[in-house]
């Protein structure tokens, strides 16, 4: 008996033809993105075509953009509180506490994100991954003399920016295999930008203004998070909602009729799969099988070499090059000369940072991600 493979919007499927002639999907899973474009379709989509995909990728992605302004924000802040007179005995120990606490409590936030993205859905852990930052902000606007409540902020921040890879996962179930790198390159670029945002208010503003500015960006990125979609994958695959609800969000995320109908397979296909008791089958063996599927080279394989390269790139000095970018500077110098400060250049370096971003979004999506 034959099996035939079926390349959709967002998933690779098997269908076995049944005795009786008709079809019934065997096996699923996530298509590679890269097979996935260059796989012909039935037609290509233009921007128009998807702009609720690409509106609600970019809102749920907003997220990312205070990673970036929480990781370069201790790098203005430092030096700005060293120089408050309000701020007493302000030592080195409690510099770097403030720099790293974002950073310790981010595992903390990626540890939960999963299992919460999956129990409440996507849209509802952007909300929830929002709803940290804007009280950290409102919590710093208000330090006066304690450094407390900037500590206390710090690690909302860090779990939230853990938390922010809800968006990655959004984007990734909703976008068409056309758009998908692109619109997932968003991550990065929105990481550059909001270092960016951070570096050039700095300059001008002070550390309790700029909390606030932030605060309002964060604010609206979470108003927004109310308007997006469910994931139409996790409701088919997660959750007991109806045809009716599951098929509602499809529709919206895919205007164009033939773009629903290319969808609409893929989204029968889990739904199929569910109301099977396939996965509850398949949850009977869960630890066996997991520990058989890690087993394999195609598992382990790539898991160890994202792990080398995570490895490398914390250990390099990046980051922390970011989170002092502003004594940094200044130690090596200050002024370079025709009013060009630590300030300047620290502006200086994240215009090029989210230069270089556009341009490794661009080149990684001609060149491909493993030779870029």
């Amino acid at each position: 008996m034959e099996t035939t493979k079926l390349m959709t919007t967002n998933t690779t499927m098997l269908v076995k033809p049944k005795e009786d002639g008709e079809s019934s999907v065997k096996y699923r899973f996530p298509s590679d993105p890269e097979a996935a474009v260059s796989t012909p379709s039935r037609r290509n989509p233009s921007w128009f075509d998807v702009w609720p995909q690409i509106l609600s990728s970019v809102i749920s992605l907003s997220t990312v953009i205070q990673v970036g302004i929480n990781m370069a924000y201790s790098g203005v802040l430092i030096p700005q509180l060293a120089e408050d007179p309000n701020i007493k005995e302000f030592t080195k120990a409690q510099a770097s506490w403030i720099a790293s606490l974002v950073v310790i409590a981010q595992p903390i936030g990626a540890f939960f994100v999963g299992p919460i993205m999956d129990y409440i859905g996507r849209r509802k852990t952007s909300i929830i991954t929002n709803s940290p930052i804007v009280i950290g902000w409102i919590m710093i606007y208000f330090t006066t003399h304690s450094l407390w409540p900037i500590y206390v902020a710090r690690i909302l921040a860090g779990i939230s920016a853990g938390m922010s890879t809800v968006g990655v996962v959004y984007t990734a179930e909703i976008s068409h295999a056309q758009f998908r790198p692109m619109l997932l390159s968003l991550n990065s670029v929105n990481v550059a930008l909001g270092i960016l945002i951070a570096t050039i208010l700095g300059v001008y503003i002070e550390w309790h203004v700029a909390a606030i500015i932030y605060g309002l960006l964060a604010l609206i990125s979470l108003i927004l998070s109310f308007f997006i979609p469910e994931s139409p994958y996790w409701l088919a695959n997660f959750t007991d909602a109806s045809t009716k609800q599951i098929k509602s969000q499809v529709e919206y995320l895919n205007r164009t009729k033939w773009l629903f109908d290319e969808e609409w397979i893929v989204i029968q296909g889990v739904m199929d799969e569910r109301n099977k008791g396939v996965n509850q089958e398949e949850n009977s063996s869960t630890t066996l099988g997991f520990l058989k599927a890690f087993c394999e080279k195609a598992s382990y394989l790539p898991l160890l070499l994202l792990v080398i390269l995570f490895f490398l790139q914390q250990t390099s000095g990046t980051y922390v090059v970011i989170f002092y970018t502003v004594n940094i500077f200044k130690t090596i110098g200050g002024d370079f000369g025709m009013g060009f400060d630590e300030y300047h250049a620290t502006t200086a370096l994240g215009v090029l940072r989210f230069i270089m971003s556009l341009i490794s979004a661009v080149l990684s999506k001609k060149m491909g991600r493993r030779y870029y």
